[in-house]
Protein backbone atom coordinates (compact mmCIF):
# COMPACT_ATOMS: atom_id res chain seq x y z
CA UNK A 1 0.00 0.00 0.00
CA UNK A 2 1.20 3.20 -0.57
CA UNK A 3 0.29 6.63 0.47
CA UNK A 4 1.34 8.28 -2.37
CA UNK A 5 -1.75 8.50 -4.48
CA UNK A 6 -1.82 9.30 -8.57
CA UNK A 7 -3.38 13.29 -8.04
CA UNK A 8 -0.69 14.06 -5.24
CA UNK A 9 2.27 13.55 -8.22
CA UNK A 10 -0.18 14.55 -10.83
CA UNK A 11 0.06 18.33 -8.48
CA UNK A 12 3.70 17.46 -8.21
CA UNK A 13 4.39 17.22 -11.81
CA UNK A 14 2.13 19.73 -13.14
CA UNK A 15 5.30 22.01 -14.05
CA UNK A 16 8.14 20.16 -15.70
CA UNK A 17 11.44 20.03 -13.79
CA UNK A 18 9.73 22.00 -10.25
CA UNK A 19 10.31 18.83 -8.41
CA UNK A 20 13.49 17.85 -6.09
CA UNK A 21 14.10 14.54 -7.89
CA UNK A 22 13.89 15.56 -11.40
CA UNK A 23 17.34 15.57 -12.93
CA UNK A 24 18.13 16.52 -16.96
CA UNK A 25 21.63 14.87 -16.37
CA UNK A 26 21.43 10.98 -15.79
CA UNK A 27 23.17 9.91 -12.84
CA UNK A 28 26.88 9.13 -12.51
CA UNK A 29 26.33 5.89 -10.77
CA UNK A 30 23.79 4.69 -14.59
CA UNK A 31 26.66 6.56 -16.63
CA UNK A 32 29.38 4.56 -15.18
CA UNK A 33 27.91 1.21 -16.41
CA UNK A 34 26.56 2.36 -19.69
CA UNK A 35 30.10 3.86 -20.74
CA UNK A 36 32.37 1.85 -18.89
CA UNK A 37 30.40 -1.12 -21.07
CA UNK A 38 29.29 -2.96 -18.04
CA UNK A 39 25.64 -2.64 -19.36
CA UNK A 40 25.33 -2.84 -22.66
CA UNK A 41 22.77 -1.77 -25.50
CA UNK A 42 19.44 -3.82 -24.76
CA UNK A 43 15.33 -3.55 -24.49
CA UNK A 44 15.91 -1.60 -21.26
CA UNK A 45 12.78 -0.80 -18.83
CA UNK A 46 12.85 2.61 -16.46
CA UNK A 47 10.54 2.11 -13.69
CA UNK A 48 8.98 5.51 -12.28
CA UNK A 49 10.63 7.09 -15.22
CA UNK A 50 9.04 10.70 -14.02
CA UNK A 51 9.94 13.45 -17.20
CA UNK A 52 12.08 10.74 -19.16
CA UNK A 53 15.15 12.19 -18.87
CA UNK A 54 17.50 8.79 -17.79
CA UNK A 55 15.11 7.12 -20.66
CA UNK A 56 15.89 9.59 -23.22
CA UNK A 57 19.70 8.94 -22.46
CA UNK A 58 19.95 5.06 -22.74
CA UNK A 59 18.29 5.44 -25.93
CA UNK A 60 20.60 7.88 -26.94
CA UNK A 61 23.42 5.52 -26.63
CA UNK A 62 21.43 2.76 -28.23
CA UNK A 63 19.23 1.33 -25.93
CA UNK A 64 15.45 0.53 -26.98
CA UNK A 65 13.54 2.40 -23.91
CA UNK A 66 10.72 2.17 -22.03
CA UNK A 67 10.00 4.05 -19.55
CA UNK A 68 6.49 3.79 -17.20
CA UNK A 69 5.02 6.29 -14.75
CA UNK A 70 1.59 6.81 -13.02
CA UNK A 71 1.72 10.18 -13.70
CA UNK A 72 0.11 11.24 -16.87
CA UNK A 73 1.61 14.70 -16.80
CA UNK A 74 5.26 13.50 -16.33
CA UNK A 75 4.44 10.94 -19.16
CA UNK A 76 3.20 13.92 -21.17
CA UNK A 77 6.75 16.25 -20.10
CA UNK A 78 8.77 12.54 -20.84
CA UNK A 79 7.84 12.45 -24.35
CA UNK A 80 8.64 15.95 -25.03
CA UNK A 81 11.94 15.74 -23.67
CA UNK A 82 12.49 13.03 -26.18
CA UNK A 83 11.55 14.60 -29.19
CA UNK A 84 13.53 17.57 -28.44
CA UNK A 85 16.49 15.71 -27.70
CA UNK A 86 15.92 13.28 -31.16
CA UNK A 87 15.36 9.93 -29.80
CA UNK A 88 13.26 7.50 -29.86
CA UNK A 89 11.96 6.22 -26.82
CA UNK A 90 8.75 4.83 -25.81
CA UNK A 91 6.40 6.28 -22.79
CA UNK A 92 3.46 4.47 -20.74
CA UNK A 93 1.15 5.72 -18.19
CA UNK A 94 0.91 2.65 -16.07
CA UNK A 95 1.16 1.32 -12.49
CA UNK A 96 3.51 -1.30 -11.89
CA UNK A 97 1.11 -3.80 -10.92
CA UNK A 98 0.23 -3.86 -14.36
CA UNK A 99 3.74 -4.65 -16.00
CA UNK A 100 2.51 -8.32 -16.92
CA UNK A 101 -0.51 -7.28 -18.83
CA UNK A 102 2.43 -5.71 -21.47
CA UNK A 103 3.29 -9.55 -22.22
CA UNK A 104 7.11 -8.22 -23.14
CA UNK A 105 10.67 -9.16 -21.83
CA UNK A 106 13.25 -6.43 -20.56
CA UNK A 107 17.19 -6.73 -20.62
CA UNK A 108 18.02 -4.42 -18.14
CA UNK A 109 15.25 -2.93 -15.43
CA UNK A 110 16.07 0.35 -13.51
CA UNK A 111 14.19 1.41 -10.71
CA UNK A 112 16.31 4.72 -9.88
CA UNK A 113 14.58 5.73 -6.78
CA UNK A 114 11.12 4.82 -6.77
CA UNK A 115 11.17 1.47 -5.06
CA UNK A 116 10.95 4.01 -1.93
CA UNK A 117 7.72 5.06 -2.32
CA UNK A 118 5.75 1.46 -2.10
CA UNK A 119 5.23 1.07 1.60
CA UNK A 120 4.40 -1.91 2.56
CA UNK A 121 6.73 -4.70 3.11
CA UNK A 122 4.64 -7.55 0.92
CA UNK A 123 3.89 -4.98 -1.96
CA UNK A 124 7.36 -4.10 -1.76
CA UNK A 125 8.12 -7.63 -2.06
CA UNK A 126 5.25 -7.92 -4.52
CA UNK A 127 7.31 -5.04 -6.80
CA UNK A 128 10.58 -7.20 -6.71
CA UNK A 129 9.12 -10.38 -7.83
CA UNK A 130 7.48 -8.28 -10.39
CA UNK A 131 10.51 -6.91 -11.60
CA UNK A 132 12.39 -10.12 -11.75
CA UNK A 133 9.25 -11.44 -13.82
CA UNK A 134 9.75 -9.09 -16.63
CA UNK A 135 13.37 -9.74 -17.06
CA UNK A 136 14.58 -12.27 -19.19
CA UNK A 137 17.44 -14.54 -17.41
CA UNK A 138 20.67 -13.08 -16.72
CA UNK A 139 19.38 -9.78 -17.21
CA UNK A 140 20.29 -6.97 -14.92
CA UNK A 141 17.92 -4.81 -12.52
CA UNK A 142 19.53 -1.75 -11.22
CA UNK A 143 17.61 -0.46 -7.75
CA UNK A 144 18.75 2.74 -6.13
CA UNK A 145 16.11 3.84 -3.44
CA UNK A 146 16.71 5.55 0.17
CA UNK A 147 18.67 4.32 2.92
CA UNK A 148 17.74 4.27 6.93
CA UNK A 149 21.17 5.52 7.53
CA UNK A 150 20.98 9.69 8.08
CA UNK A 151 18.07 11.34 9.39
CA UNK A 152 16.56 13.50 6.66
CA UNK A 153 13.26 14.61 7.56
CA UNK A 154 13.00 12.31 10.51
CA UNK A 155 13.47 8.92 11.72
CA UNK A 156 12.39 5.72 11.14
CA UNK A 157 11.48 3.58 8.04
CA UNK A 158 8.43 5.89 7.00
CA UNK A 159 8.90 9.34 6.77
CA UNK A 160 6.89 12.37 4.71
CA UNK A 161 8.67 14.86 2.46
CA UNK A 162 8.18 18.70 2.51
CA UNK A 163 6.71 17.94 -0.92
CA UNK A 164 3.99 15.66 0.51
CA UNK A 165 5.37 12.43 -0.45
CA UNK A 166 5.52 9.39 2.11
CA UNK A 167 8.27 7.42 1.63
CA UNK A 168 10.16 3.88 2.80
CA UNK A 169 13.85 4.17 4.31
CA UNK A 170 14.93 0.72 4.36
CA UNK A 171 18.01 -0.63 6.22
CA UNK A 172 20.79 -2.46 3.76
CA UNK A 173 20.15 -6.00 4.97
CA UNK A 174 16.05 -5.90 4.53
CA UNK A 175 16.59 -5.02 1.39
CA UNK A 176 19.56 -7.76 0.27
CA UNK A 177 17.25 -10.47 2.09
CA UNK A 178 14.57 -9.26 0.07
CA UNK A 179 16.63 -8.79 -3.35
CA UNK A 180 18.37 -11.88 -2.65
CA UNK A 181 14.90 -14.61 -3.06
CA UNK A 182 15.24 -13.57 -6.90
CA UNK A 183 18.40 -11.85 -8.02
CA UNK A 184 22.45 -13.05 -7.51
CA UNK A 185 23.57 -9.67 -6.48
CA UNK A 186 26.62 -8.62 -8.54
CA UNK A 187 27.24 -5.12 -6.66
CA UNK A 188 26.03 -3.77 -3.56
CA UNK A 189 26.92 0.00 -1.90
CA UNK A 190 25.50 3.07 -0.09
CA UNK A 191 26.03 6.70 -1.73
CA UNK A 192 25.37 10.07 -0.33
CA UNK A 193 22.32 12.31 -3.19
CA UNK A 194 22.54 16.28 -2.40
CA UNK A 195 18.75 17.16 -2.62
CA UNK A 196 17.08 20.62 -2.93
CA UNK A 197 15.62 19.80 0.73
CA UNK A 198 18.14 17.06 2.60
CA UNK A 199 21.02 14.96 1.60
CA UNK A 200 19.83 11.53 1.61
CA UNK A 201 22.11 8.23 1.27
CA UNK A 202 20.73 5.71 -1.36
CA UNK A 203 20.69 2.25 -0.86
CA UNK A 204 22.60 1.04 -4.37
CA UNK A 205 21.95 -2.79 -5.97
CA UNK A 206 23.02 -4.17 -8.88
CA UNK A 207 21.60 -7.42 -9.72
CA UNK A 208 21.40 -10.29 -12.24
CA UNK A 209 18.51 -12.49 -13.08
CA UNK A 210 19.13 -16.32 -12.77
Amino acid sequence: MTANDKSLFERIYSLPGENPWTCREPPGKLTELVESGKLKPCRALDVGCGEGYYSTYLASRGFEATGIDFSENAIRYARRHAKEAGVDCRFLAMDWKDLPCLGERFDFVLDWRFLHEILDLPEREKYVKTAAGVLESGGKYLSVSFSDKPNAWGNGRIRKTPEGTTLYFAPAMEMEAMFGKYFRIVEKRHFNVAGKDADTECNYFLMERS
